[in-house]
């Protein structure tokens, strides 16, 4: 078990102005059709997904952005959060190193995980995606990213106002 708060990166989640990577583990309840901007229409079923982002101006106020209610949809997983059945279980947080491209190879490569839509999330890189339908369970996936240096976090650390204590940590099953 690895707890939660034991690697956070400095100012816990990711306080105002920490740069850094993310990866949220969404839960699609039931399958369900988006369109996804640009992309168009693309189906999601039911089950996990971990979504790689990163944030230049803060970790905390991207992550409350994609949490909370948005005006304008702005990135592909803007759209999927909107959907009804959608939800954020975990936040991992972690530093600058390893990048979120260097997290979505590891995803893809060592946990073995489908990318479902093709340049999800990635539209500024060269990865094929930075969306990943977790096959097997969460718990492989958990372990890859805590080796990575990563740290689970509930969403309720996110909340704005919340203070980080032991009520908002997660043990997490390595």
């Amino acid at each position: 078990m690895q707890r939660a708060d034991a690697a956070a990166p400095a100012g816990g989640s990711g306080g105002p102005g920490i740069k850094g990577t993310y990866v949220l583990d969404i839960e699609v309840c039931q399958e369900l059709t988006v369109n996804v901007g640009r992309q168009g229409p693309h189906r999601f079923r039911r089950g996990h997904y971990y979504y790689v982002g990163s944030a230049r101006a803060g970790i905390r106020a991207r992550v409350q952005r994609h949490l909370g209610h948005r005006r304008r949809l702005f990135w592909h997983v803007d759209y999927l959060l909107a959907a009804a059945g959608v939800r954020v279980q975990t936040i991992w947080v972690g530093g600058l190193h390893p990048g979120e491209c260097q997290v979505a190879h590891s995803l893809a490569a060592e946990v073995g995980l489908m990318e479902p839509v093709a340049r999800f999330g990635a539209g500024d890189c060269g990865c094929p995606t930075h969306l990943f339908r977790v096959h097997s369970g969460t718990k492989r996936a958990a372990a890859m990213l805590a080796g990575l240096g990563l740290s689970a976090c509930t969403p309720g650390m996110f909340a704005a106002g919340v203070q980080e204590d032991q009520e908002h940590t997660r043990d997490v099953d390595g």
